[in-house]
């Protein structure tokens, strides 16, 4: 609650600060505009300004506390520490995966590694937070403690994924189902001889029952679910460019820029709106894509049953038919004709013949050859006989197409050289008391300079603002919050408010073409789906685009031989003249 509270009672005060300076005002907009009025509560200007100044900077601290401590954080600031039997919740910090876009070696970046290497030993990595303004480079989210008394397993569910407590570690690790099947191949044999898995009891061999599979694995399914309009809202204003958007907005609407302010205001909300609709909808496609409503075929207790593909567990042996395959077998028996082109893009069917030779008994990540192998996400063409046999081996996001999904869902944060530069230059000018050879060495560098001389401008800038602004001031018998105010709208032009308006806008109208088109040229038979709108900007950055075909069937690399140059006869007119350079067309 008091989070709530505080918010709402900063913008009570806020409501009363700007009412008190626009009270008894005459509203006829827009011939006739109201900039002032008669400051009943403070009595002049002067209080009114300065009370303002107060709630303001509490203001954008607050807010700056909430924005860096959302996902997570906020529960582990306020939260209480309970033992872990008696937790309700627990805080997650993961060390996100991150890709720097650079043509190669990079000081600079080097540097920064470092750097944030000082800034986690300053910290020592125990109260810092995880998303704190990304200085530990790892995310934060508050997720809920469960418990099955059936199994007497501890679990959380994290990023469609399972983690199961481990008493010995004392933590939690990822639950893989199919260590229970690492018996060998021939006892895989064996489960199909004696028909199977048990419903309630485990199997001969040693095999779970089918009940503790299903509890320990959960359902065949990928969890994803769908954000709330909430829970999407709060993240896409739960920004510090969103902070400083309304901060600026704020001073607008109290010193007598309400009317500017109201349209911003307005575009602003209405883009957020935008936005989170955008991507609520690709999530929403992507779930519908996830969802699965299939049967299945498979020998429980000595009988074949026709079951739901959702309640397949690892161990289950599966009749194989033609159709999509509901999760990652291995063939025990017969063959079958695959098109694996939706996962893989191979366009020829391929064949899958069950294992004459002994396969090894525990294989990297229990995933065997692919050509005994049947994956989730492809379809069967065609069985050999009606007698064609499997076993599952992985189910829900543990196949081959639920990791696929989590690199979509999930993928890693892009970075460009430059975006880090900035902040190594600044490294290095604070470290020039410990390191001034250090320090000359960066100075040397282009980019540092050019980097400095932009901040001894503005600082220029700034200083000469200052003096005009005050001498106004003095003369006008205004006081200090008025300069502070006019270097608040500087500010506002230094770093326009809606530049990110315009920038968000431009990558979600360009997901919203890129599926319609997509759509519309494939007779609506597929669409390619944004689930990250902001990559949108990085195919800026491509220069030239190679693609092959042919080298997923000879070589796991890519030879480049050479390049065709068309030229044509106008725009879009027959070639001319077809020229080749390199080794061979």
């Amino acid at each position: 609650m008091l989070v709530p509270m505080t918010t709402a009672l900063i913008t009570i005060l806020f409501v009363i600060v700007v009412a008190d300076y626009y009270w008894d005002c005459e509203w006829s907009w827009p011939d006739h505009l109201c900039f002032i009025g008669t400051f009943p509560i403070f009595g002049s200007f002067d209080a009114n300004s300065y009370v303002f100044l107060i709630l303001w900077c509490l203001g954008v601290t607050w807010f700056f506390f909430l924005i860096v401590n959302t996902g997570g954080q906020m529960v582990k600031q306020f939260g209480l520490r309970a033992p872990f039997r008696k937790a309700a919740v627990i805080c997650v910090s993961v060390q996100e995966r991150q890709e720097t876009i650079s043509s190669g070696y990079s000081r600079t970046l080097a540097l920064r590694k470092k750097a944030l290497g000082l800034v986690a030993k300053v910290f020592r990595g125990k109260d810092l937070p995880g998303g704190f303004l990304s200085l530990s480079g790892a995310s934060s989210q508050t997720i809920p403690l469960k418990y099955d008394h059936t199994s007497k397993l501890w679990y959380v569910e994290f990023r469609c994924q399972r983690y199961v407590y481990d008493s010995d570690g004392d933590g939690f690790v990822q639950h893989d189902p199919s260590t229970s099947l690492r018996k060998g191949h021939a006892a895989f044999d064996t489960l199909l001889a004696e028909g199977g898995l048990r419903t309630k009891s485990p199997s001969p061999q040693g095999f779970k029952s089918v009940d503790e599979m299903y509890r320990s694995a959960g359902p065949n399914q990928i969890p994803f679910e769908v954000d709330s309009w909430s829970q999407a809202l709060t993240e896409e204003f739960s920004t510090l460019f969103f902070l400083y958007q309304f901060s600026i907005y704020a001073v607008c609407v109290w010193f007598s820029y309400w009317h500017y302010t109201i349209i911003a205001m307005t575009i602003a909300i209405i883009s957020g709106f935008f936005n989170t609709s955008v991507r609520l909808a690709s999530q929403q496609s992507i779930k519908s894509m996830m969802e699965q409503q299939l049967t299945a075929h498979v020998l429980r207790d000595g009988q074949v049953v026709e079951i739901d593909a959702n309640e397949l567990v690892p161990g289950d042996i599966v009749k194989v038919q033609p159709g999509p395959v509901p999760c990652d077998l291995l063939l025990l028996r017969g063959a079958a004709v695959c098109d694996e082109s939706t996962l893989t893009g191979e366009s020829m069917p391929v064949q899958r013949l069950a294992p004459v030779e002994k396969l090894p008994d525990d294989p990297p990540g229990f995933r065997f050859a692919a050509k005994h192998s049947l994956v989730a996400g492809t379809s069967v063409l065609q069985v050999v006989d009606n007698e064609t046999w499997a076993l599952a081996t992985h189910t829900g996001i543990h196949t081959q197409k639920g990791q696929l999904l989590l690199l979509i869902l999930y993928p890693p944060k892009l970075v460009f050289k430059y975006d880090e530069q900035l902040s190594v230059a600044w490294q290095a000018a604070e470290r020039s008391w410990r390191a001034r050879r250090a320090l000359k060495q960066e100075l040397a560098r282009p980019e540092v300079v050019f980097f400095l001389l932009i901040i001894y401008a503005f600082a220029l800038v700034v200083k000469l603002m200052r003096v005009m602004y005050v001498r106004y001031a003095v003369q006008q018998k205004l006081p200090l919050t008025a300069t502070w105010a006019s270097g608040v709208f500087t500010c506002s032009c230094v770093l326009p408010t809606m530049l990110h308006i315009v920038l968000s806008v431009g990558q979600v109208i360009s997901a919203k073409r890129l599926k319609e088109q997509t759509a519309l040229e494939l007779e609506k038979s597929c669409s390619i789906f944004c689930v990250v709108p902001k990559r949108i900007a990085l195919a800026g950055k491509v220069r030239v685009a190679c693609f092959d075909k042919t080298g997923t069937l000879t070589t796991s690399g890519l030879e480049f031989f050479g390049v065709h140059c068309v030229e044509t006869e106008g725009s879009g007119g027959p070639a001319r003249q077809l020229s080749c350079f390199g080794s061979q067309p």
